[in-house]
């Protein structure tokens, strides 16, 4: 969340466990068709519009490549 901050980009935490259906998980993650399986969970925007989505390991890399 650190790398978040500094970076200035503007992010939202939820638990992925008060998700309790596929369209729960799509009020947090508008335009992400697929089941979230693993955390952290990464959807980013530009003008409304996704343009990455990841989970797991390939959010985290994400993630740190932004950082530097």
């Amino acid at each position: 969340m650190d790398r978040i901050r500094a970076l200035g980009i503007p992010a939202w935490v939820f638990d992925m466990e008060e998700c309790r259906t596929f369209s729960d998980v799509q009020e947090f993650l508008p335009q992400v068709d697929v089941s979230v399986t693993k955390t952290p969970a990464l959807a980013y925007y530009v003008d409304g519009r996704m343009k990455r989505f990841g989970q797991g390991q390939d959010a985290a890399r994400w993630l740190e490549t932004r950082a530097y």
